[in-house]
Protein backbone atom coordinates (compact mmCIF):
# COMPACT_ATOMS: atom_id res chain seq x y z
CA UNK A 1 0.00 0.00 0.00
CA UNK A 2 1.66 3.25 -1.15
CA UNK A 3 1.32 6.38 0.93
CA UNK A 4 0.72 8.61 -2.09
CA UNK A 5 -2.63 8.64 -3.84
CA UNK A 6 -4.16 10.23 -6.92
CA UNK A 7 -6.57 13.03 -6.18
CA UNK A 8 -8.96 14.69 -8.63
CA UNK A 9 -9.87 18.33 -8.23
CA UNK A 10 -12.24 20.77 -9.96
CA UNK A 11 -11.37 24.29 -11.11
CA UNK A 12 -13.32 27.06 -12.85
CA UNK A 13 -12.89 30.39 -14.62
CA UNK A 14 -14.95 32.82 -16.67
CA UNK A 15 -15.69 31.31 -20.07
CA UNK A 16 -12.87 32.49 -22.32
CA UNK A 17 -12.80 29.33 -24.46
CA UNK A 18 -11.09 25.97 -24.13
CA UNK A 19 -8.21 27.04 -26.39
CA UNK A 20 -7.09 29.75 -23.97
CA UNK A 21 -3.98 28.59 -22.08
CA UNK A 22 -3.09 31.98 -20.55
CA UNK A 23 -6.03 32.51 -18.18
CA UNK A 24 -5.70 30.43 -15.00
CA UNK A 25 -8.50 28.39 -13.45
CA UNK A 26 -9.35 28.71 -9.77
CA UNK A 27 -9.71 25.59 -7.63
CA UNK A 28 -13.12 24.73 -6.16
CA UNK A 29 -12.58 23.70 -2.51
CA UNK A 30 -13.07 20.01 -1.68
CA UNK A 31 -12.58 18.06 1.54
CA UNK A 32 -10.14 15.61 3.09
CA UNK A 33 -12.55 12.65 2.95
CA UNK A 34 -12.43 12.21 -0.81
CA UNK A 35 -12.25 14.06 -4.11
CA UNK A 36 -14.46 15.68 -6.76
CA UNK A 37 -14.33 15.05 -10.53
CA UNK A 38 -16.44 15.03 -13.72
CA UNK A 39 -17.80 18.60 -13.42
CA UNK A 40 -20.98 19.61 -15.27
CA UNK A 41 -22.66 23.02 -15.20
CA UNK A 42 -26.34 23.93 -15.41
CA UNK A 43 -27.89 27.40 -15.59
CA UNK A 44 -31.39 27.57 -14.12
CA UNK A 45 -33.52 30.52 -13.00
CA UNK A 46 -30.55 32.86 -13.26
CA UNK A 47 -28.28 30.66 -11.13
CA UNK A 48 -25.38 28.45 -12.16
CA UNK A 49 -24.98 25.07 -10.52
CA UNK A 50 -21.99 22.75 -10.53
CA UNK A 51 -22.63 18.99 -10.40
CA UNK A 52 -19.85 16.43 -9.99
CA UNK A 53 -18.87 12.99 -8.79
CA UNK A 54 -17.77 12.85 -5.18
CA UNK A 55 -15.58 9.83 -4.51
CA UNK A 56 -15.46 8.95 -0.82
CA UNK A 57 -12.30 7.28 0.47
CA UNK A 58 -14.36 5.44 3.08
CA UNK A 59 -17.03 4.10 0.72
CA UNK A 60 -14.65 3.70 -2.25
CA UNK A 61 -17.62 4.64 -4.43
CA UNK A 62 -18.92 7.75 -6.14
CA UNK A 63 -22.07 9.76 -5.44
CA UNK A 64 -23.36 12.90 -7.13
CA UNK A 65 -22.97 16.23 -5.34
CA UNK A 66 -23.62 19.83 -6.33
CA UNK A 67 -22.90 23.41 -5.29
CA UNK A 68 -24.14 26.84 -6.41
CA UNK A 69 -22.06 29.63 -7.89
CA UNK A 70 -22.07 32.87 -5.90
CA UNK A 71 -21.38 35.71 -8.36
CA UNK A 72 -20.95 38.37 -5.64
CA UNK A 73 -17.93 36.56 -4.19
CA UNK A 74 -17.05 34.81 -7.46
CA UNK A 75 -16.85 31.40 -5.84
CA UNK A 76 -18.88 28.25 -5.39
CA UNK A 77 -20.74 27.54 -2.14
CA UNK A 78 -20.66 24.38 -0.06
CA UNK A 79 -21.05 20.97 -1.67
CA UNK A 80 -24.09 18.84 -0.87
CA UNK A 81 -24.91 15.27 -1.85
CA UNK A 82 -27.94 14.93 -4.15
CA UNK A 83 -27.89 11.36 -5.50
CA UNK A 84 -26.65 8.10 -3.99
CA UNK A 85 -27.10 4.52 -5.21
CA UNK A 86 -25.75 1.15 -4.04
CA UNK A 87 -23.44 1.32 -7.08
CA UNK A 88 -20.88 3.83 -8.32
CA UNK A 89 -22.11 7.09 -9.87
CA UNK A 90 -20.08 9.62 -11.84
CA UNK A 91 -20.19 11.89 -14.93
CA UNK A 92 -23.54 13.61 -14.11
CA UNK A 93 -24.58 14.92 -17.52
CA UNK A 94 -27.53 17.33 -17.09
CA UNK A 95 -30.24 17.71 -19.73
CA UNK A 96 -32.96 20.41 -19.55
CA UNK A 97 -35.95 19.31 -21.62
CA UNK A 98 -39.61 20.31 -21.63
CA UNK A 99 -39.32 22.27 -18.40
CA UNK A 100 -37.78 19.29 -16.59
CA UNK A 101 -34.17 18.56 -15.66
CA UNK A 102 -32.83 15.10 -16.43
CA UNK A 103 -29.52 13.50 -15.56
CA UNK A 104 -27.72 10.64 -17.28
CA UNK A 105 -24.84 9.75 -14.96
CA UNK A 106 -22.37 6.94 -15.48
CA UNK A 107 -23.96 3.80 -13.99
CA UNK A 108 -21.66 1.19 -15.53
CA UNK A 109 -21.33 -0.71 -12.24
CA UNK A 110 -25.09 -1.40 -12.35
CA UNK A 111 -24.70 -2.67 -15.95
CA UNK A 112 -27.53 -0.37 -17.01
CA UNK A 113 -27.92 3.03 -18.64
CA UNK A 114 -30.23 4.95 -16.30
CA UNK A 115 -31.99 8.29 -16.66
CA UNK A 116 -32.95 10.35 -13.59
CA UNK A 117 -35.36 13.29 -13.29
CA UNK A 118 -35.22 16.09 -10.73
CA UNK A 119 -38.34 15.86 -8.57
CA UNK A 120 -37.13 18.93 -6.65
CA UNK A 121 -34.10 20.61 -8.19
CA UNK A 122 -31.30 20.40 -7.22
CA UNK A 123 -31.60 18.10 -4.19
CA UNK A 124 -34.00 15.31 -5.09
CA UNK A 125 -33.73 12.95 -8.05
CA UNK A 126 -35.80 9.92 -9.02
CA UNK A 127 -35.20 7.14 -11.51
CA UNK A 128 -37.08 8.03 -14.67
CA UNK A 129 -36.13 5.33 -17.17
CA UNK A 130 -33.84 2.41 -17.87
CA UNK A 131 -32.59 3.28 -21.32
CA UNK A 132 -30.55 0.11 -21.76
CA UNK A 133 -29.92 -3.06 -19.75
CA UNK A 134 -27.00 -5.47 -19.72
CA UNK A 135 -24.48 -2.88 -20.85
CA UNK A 136 -21.22 -1.58 -19.43
CA UNK A 137 -21.06 1.92 -20.84
CA UNK A 138 -19.15 4.85 -19.39
CA UNK A 139 -19.41 8.61 -19.96
CA UNK A 140 -22.44 8.40 -22.26
CA UNK A 141 -22.86 11.86 -23.79
CA UNK A 142 -25.86 13.38 -25.57
CA UNK A 143 -25.28 14.99 -28.96
CA UNK A 144 -26.71 18.48 -29.68
CA UNK A 145 -29.54 17.01 -31.80
CA UNK A 146 -30.78 15.33 -28.56
CA UNK A 147 -31.57 12.22 -30.62
CA UNK A 148 -28.23 10.43 -30.43
CA UNK A 149 -25.52 9.79 -27.86
CA UNK A 150 -21.91 8.69 -27.89
CA UNK A 151 -21.16 5.90 -25.44
CA UNK A 152 -17.82 4.39 -24.52
CA UNK A 153 -18.53 0.67 -24.21
CA UNK A 154 -16.47 -1.83 -22.29
CA UNK A 155 -18.46 -4.84 -23.49
CA UNK A 156 -18.97 -4.38 -27.22
CA UNK A 157 -16.88 -7.32 -28.38
CA UNK A 158 -13.63 -5.36 -28.14
CA UNK A 159 -11.83 -4.08 -25.04
CA UNK A 160 -12.72 -0.51 -25.99
CA UNK A 161 -15.37 0.75 -28.40
CA UNK A 162 -16.93 4.14 -29.03
CA UNK A 163 -20.58 3.69 -30.06
CA UNK A 164 -23.28 5.90 -31.54
CA UNK A 165 -26.51 5.20 -29.65
CA UNK A 166 -30.16 6.22 -29.96
CA UNK A 167 -31.16 8.59 -27.15
CA UNK A 168 -34.75 7.36 -27.38
CA UNK A 169 -34.30 3.58 -27.34
CA UNK A 170 -30.70 2.93 -26.30
CA UNK A 171 -30.20 0.98 -29.54
CA UNK A 172 -26.69 0.90 -30.97
CA UNK A 173 -26.70 2.76 -34.29
CA UNK A 174 -23.06 2.55 -35.32
CA UNK A 175 -19.62 1.59 -34.09
CA UNK A 176 -17.40 4.67 -34.25
CA UNK A 177 -14.24 2.77 -33.43
CA UNK A 178 -13.23 2.84 -37.10
CA UNK A 179 -12.79 6.58 -36.73
CA UNK A 180 -9.15 6.33 -35.77
CA UNK A 181 -8.93 9.43 -33.54
CA UNK A 182 -11.67 7.98 -31.34
CA UNK A 183 -10.03 4.58 -30.88
CA UNK A 184 -8.53 5.38 -27.49
CA UNK A 185 -10.98 8.13 -26.57
CA UNK A 186 -14.01 8.37 -24.34
CA UNK A 187 -16.24 11.43 -23.94
CA UNK A 188 -14.92 14.11 -21.63
CA UNK A 189 -17.80 16.56 -21.35
CA UNK A 190 -20.88 17.91 -23.10
CA UNK A 191 -20.62 18.54 -26.84
CA UNK A 192 -19.89 22.15 -27.79
CA UNK A 193 -21.21 23.94 -30.88
CA UNK A 194 -19.21 26.35 -33.02
CA UNK A 195 -21.26 27.52 -35.97
CA UNK A 196 -22.13 24.41 -37.97
CA UNK A 197 -19.47 22.36 -36.22
CA UNK A 198 -19.61 20.19 -33.13
CA UNK A 199 -16.66 20.03 -30.76
CA UNK A 200 -16.25 16.78 -28.81
CA UNK A 201 -14.04 16.90 -25.69
CA UNK A 202 -12.53 13.42 -25.40
CA UNK A 203 -10.23 11.85 -22.85
CA UNK A 204 -6.84 11.07 -24.25
CA UNK A 205 -5.71 7.85 -22.62
CA UNK A 206 -2.72 7.01 -24.79
CA UNK A 207 -0.19 7.40 -21.97
CA UNK A 208 -2.31 7.15 -18.83
CA UNK A 209 -5.94 7.33 -17.72
CA UNK A 210 -7.06 10.95 -17.83
CA UNK A 211 -3.75 12.03 -19.28
CA UNK A 212 -5.18 14.88 -21.37
CA UNK A 213 -8.26 16.15 -23.16
CA UNK A 214 -8.37 16.27 -26.96
CA UNK A 215 -11.07 18.38 -28.63
CA UNK A 216 -12.31 16.97 -31.93
CA UNK A 217 -14.23 18.94 -34.53
CA UNK A 218 -16.95 17.14 -36.48
CA UNK A 219 -20.48 17.73 -37.77
CA UNK A 220 -23.84 15.93 -37.40
CA UNK A 221 -22.75 13.25 -39.89
CA UNK A 222 -19.91 12.18 -37.55
CA UNK A 223 -17.91 11.05 -40.59
CA UNK A 224 -14.72 13.02 -40.00
CA UNK A 225 -13.08 13.91 -36.69
CA UNK A 226 -10.29 16.49 -36.70
CA UNK A 227 -8.24 17.31 -33.64
CA UNK A 228 -8.32 21.06 -33.00
CA UNK A 229 -6.76 21.36 -29.53
CA UNK A 230 -5.31 19.31 -26.69
CA UNK A 231 -5.61 20.43 -23.08
CA UNK A 232 -2.76 18.77 -21.21
CA UNK A 233 -1.23 19.01 -17.73
CA UNK A 234 1.55 21.09 -19.30
CA UNK A 235 -0.73 23.87 -20.59
CA UNK A 236 -3.39 23.83 -17.84
CA UNK A 237 -2.92 26.72 -15.41
CA UNK A 238 -4.41 26.41 -11.91
CA UNK A 239 -4.18 29.44 -9.65
CA UNK A 240 -2.23 28.79 -6.41
CA UNK A 241 -1.92 25.04 -7.06
CA UNK A 242 1.34 23.89 -5.50
CA UNK A 243 1.08 20.20 -6.47
CA UNK A 244 2.14 19.10 -9.97
CA UNK A 245 -0.81 18.51 -12.31
CA UNK A 246 -0.65 15.04 -13.89
CA UNK A 247 -4.00 14.68 -15.68
CA UNK A 248 -7.21 16.29 -16.92
CA UNK A 249 -10.27 14.44 -18.23
CA UNK A 250 -13.48 16.55 -18.19
CA UNK A 251 -14.35 20.01 -19.52
CA UNK A 252 -17.69 21.84 -19.57
CA UNK A 253 -18.99 25.38 -19.97
CA UNK A 254 -22.29 27.16 -19.31
CA UNK A 255 -23.63 30.26 -17.58
CA UNK A 256 -20.55 32.32 -18.40
CA UNK A 257 -18.23 29.81 -16.69
CA UNK A 258 -16.08 26.90 -17.75
CA UNK A 259 -14.85 24.06 -15.57
CA UNK A 260 -12.25 21.32 -15.72
CA UNK A 261 -11.09 18.56 -13.45
CA UNK A 262 -7.43 17.81 -12.94
CA UNK A 263 -5.33 15.17 -11.22
CA UNK A 264 -2.63 15.63 -8.60
CA UNK A 265 -0.86 13.31 -6.19
CA UNK A 266 -1.09 13.74 -2.45
CA UNK A 267 -0.48 12.01 0.85
CA UNK A 268 -3.92 11.52 2.40
CA UNK A 269 -3.98 10.43 6.05
CA UNK A 270 -7.74 9.90 5.70
CA UNK A 271 -7.37 7.52 2.78
CA UNK A 272 -4.51 5.63 4.45
CA UNK A 273 -6.65 5.19 7.57
CA UNK A 274 -9.62 3.82 5.62
CA UNK A 275 -7.38 1.50 3.62
CA UNK A 276 -5.95 0.08 6.86
CA UNK A 277 -9.47 -0.44 8.25
CA UNK A 278 -10.57 -2.16 5.02
CA UNK A 279 -7.48 -4.37 5.04
CA UNK A 280 -8.23 -5.35 8.64
CA UNK A 281 -11.83 -6.18 7.73
CA UNK A 282 -13.29 -3.41 9.92
CA UNK A 283 -14.63 -1.58 6.85
CA UNK A 284 -15.81 -3.01 3.57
Amino acid sequence: MGIRTEKWNIAFREAVGFRDTQTPYRKVPGDAGGWYADPFLLERDGETWLFAEYFSYRAARGVISCCRFKPDSHRFGDWREVLREPFHLSYPQLIPHGGEIYMIPETEEAEQLLVYRASSFPDRWERFAVLRRDCRWVDTTLLPDQKRMIAYALDAGTPQACLLVSAETGETLRDLTERRPLLLSRPGGAILTEGESWILPCQNGEKTYGGALTFYQTDPSLKVFSSVFTLSPENLLIENEAAPVSGVHTYNRMGGLEVVDYKTETVSAVRIWHRLLQKAGVEK
